[in-house]
Parts: structure tokens; sequence; C-alpha cells
């Protein structure tokens, strides 16, 4: 599968790709999503087309599922059985690697909320609409370390999506400020990349 796109309607995950299958063709699913019990997130179909037409119905007549259709590749974190789409957390994105076992998922409005661990009941609501929250575990990032993480990186604009690059993060935080909490937290706002990409990182 080639040219992905992923999107968030109608409180569904949608992905959209080119199947290389012989000849190359366009298909979509959208799904519910679910965290599985080894950590792994689950998209289950509840829609499927190919070319354009319904392939669910036709699937199920030629007593085909998703994994007759569609080859794994685990080593970056994609597995595909029966109909369920299986993606690793830890293989998805580029460095820094995000580890951790991924217990709850969902889909609040416009954004996909992860829980890795479990859930804190005592979580402070983050200040911007926009926001990464990290909290438990050990945090490293350029020459520090966090120890029972609480941290959080706030969209310093939070009129537009927050634009952050997690492998050249290093400029955004070049370009924005933090805070430390009473109770020892981080609080970092961060510009957007393409708003610190500019920024001066020498001394």
């Amino acid at each position: 599968m080639t040219d992905v796109e992923i999107t968030i309607e109608g409180g569904h995950l949608k992905q959209k790709a080119t199947l290389h299958k012989g000849v190359a063709v366009p298909v979509s699913m959208e799904g519910d999503i679910s965290a599985t019990p080894d950590g792994r997130v689950r998209l289950h179909p509840v829609r499927m087309t190919a070319a354009g037409v319904p392939s669910g119905g036709l699937m199920k007549t030629l007593g085909l599922e998703l994994d007759d259709l569609v080859d794994s590749y685990r080593s970056r974190g994609f597995e595909v059985v029966d109909d369920d789409v299986l993606l690793s957390t830890d293989r998805l994105v580029r460095a820094p690697v995000v580890k951790g076992h991924l217990t709850a998922i969902r889909i609040d409005g416009d954004r996909i909320v992860q829980v890795f661990g479990r859930p804190s009941s005592g979580a402070a609501r983050a200040r911007s609409p926009n926001f990464m929250r990290y909290r438990g575990g050990v945090l490293r990032f350029g020459k520090l370390t966090m120890v029972d993480t609480d941290m959080e990186l706030l969209d310093a604009d939070s009129r537009d999506p927050f634009d952050f690059d997690p492998a050249r993060y290093v400029r955004q935080l070049v370009a924005g400020y933090s805070k430390t909490t009473a109770q020892g937290g981080l609080r970092v706002y961060m510009p957007d990349y393409n708003e610190a990409a500019g920024a001066d990182l020498e001394p």
C-alpha cells in the first residue's frame, strides 16, 4: 500500500491508500479504533471501498477477509489479522520513538487520544486546546531526563492545529519558552514548527 492518508470523519478513522495487487487500485476504509491487550491500535473496518465501489459485501460473498488482500509489514508496525488492522505505536512514527503500553484510545472531536499505562485521575487540564501531555515513567529529551514525568507541550497559538515535528522539535523549544510548576512539572509553550523553522540554534 502506498499514498496512505488518514483523517477523522464522523467519529471514525478513515484511511485512503493505493493498493498494489498487479494493478494500482485506490481503496478507502472507515473504521472504529480500540486498544488491544498487547498495547496495539486496532482499526476495525465498518465501511470499505475499492475504486469507489463498496467492497465489504463482495468480500463476504467471496469468503475473503482483509488479510487475504493486504500483506502485513510487521517490521514497520503494520499487521492485518482477519478484517482488522493492528498498528504498533512504537514503530509508526520516526524518531523520537514512543515507548509504553497503550491501554486506551479514543476519538475526541478531531483528535485521537491515546492513554499509555494507567490513566491519571488527577491530571491537570492543559492551558491550551492544542497540547500533548506526558505523565509517569522516564522521559529523555535532548540532554535532559525527567523521572516521574509531568510535562505538557502546549501550542503557543491555538487558532490552528499544533504543528509538532518529533524529529526536529529542538527548533520549537528554542523558539518557545517553559515554566516550572509548583509540583516540579514542566509546561513548554512552543510555536508551530513551520513558524520556528528559522530559529537560531547557535549559542
